[in-house]
């Protein structure tokens, strides 16, 4: 049996709720990333200033 009670294919409810929480823990990650960008010692400011702004987009995006 390739699917159904019977298969080894998660209900469509279980994997809409992990896809939630992957992207969940992607958005924490992203956000924490952000937070933590520390200039001179990782990147330029220009460069600092670039990637917090894309995370910002990127999160909107998710939520």
């Amino acid at each position: 049996m390739p699917s159904g009670r019977g298969g080894c294919q998660k209900p469509v409810d279980s994997k809409k709720e992990e896809l939630a929480a992957d992207a969940a823990v992607g958005a924490i990650a992203l956000a924490f990333l952000r937070n933590r960008v520390c200039v001179p010692r990782d990147m330029s400011a220009g460069a600092a200033v670039a990637l917090e702004t894309t995370i910002d987009a990127m999160l909107s995006s998710i939520y």
